[in-house]
């Protein structure tokens, strides 16, 4: 009956078709496992309202939510259950997708100039993931979201010195700690 009403020569027949035809839903992203959060849109080959639901139920008016805007997917798995409701209250075919969504642990941050004994006072630059802060500490602790945030190149302290590095990406996820040895003799 879909393919039929596209065929229609006008919209009196195509009208025809409305309280028994309903149009189908698609979705932006296919499911399927990603590292990041998505912004899912949904529309339509017509002008019928998109129903929603992520709890894997049917969607209709009384169980679902109204698509108006992109549903944001987040940490974990998600199941995007969709169909479009006509004027006439049909419900067209229910679309569906699984979205699972794994963090990445962040790669570890690199330093430079590499750990190694000093004469003249050097300045230590920290570099990581786009997405990362990096935090370091001097006093030999592993370096956490409270420990001194890196903004800028770093001088080397005199002595020798252990500095403890972390990146945290924006899902709050640490990197490994990286521990390298700056030994400044002036």
């Amino acid at each position: 009956l879909e393919a039929l009403k596209e065929k229609a020569p006008n919209d009196t027949i195509r009208g025809l078709f409305d309280s028994i035809v309903s149009g189908t839903v698609s979705f932006s992203k296919k499911g399927g496992t990603y590292e990041s959060d998505l912004s899912l849109v949904l529309s339509t080959n017509g002008t019928d309202t998109i129903y929603y639901t992520l709890d894997g139920s049917n969607p209709s008016k009384k169980n679902g939510h109204i698509y108006r805007k992109p549903i944001e997917i987040t940490d974990g798995e998600t199941t995007v259950r969709a169909a479009c409701i006509n004027s006439k209250g049909k419900v067209g075919k229910v679309s569906e997708n699984t979205y699972t969504i794994n963090y990445s642990m962040p790669a570890e941050p690199t330093l430079s100039p590499e750990g190694g004994t000093y004469t003249q006072s050097t300045e230590i630059s920290i570099t990581s993931d786009e997405d990362c802060s990096i935090y370091y500490t001097w006093d030999g602790s592993d370096p956490t979201v409270s420990s001194t945030l890196y903004t800028g190149p770093i001088t080397m302290p005199e002595g020798n010195n252990i500095l403890s590095v972390i990146s945290v990406n924006s899902h709050g996820m640490s990197s490994r700690v990286i521990r390298v040895n700056y030994i400044y003799l002036p």
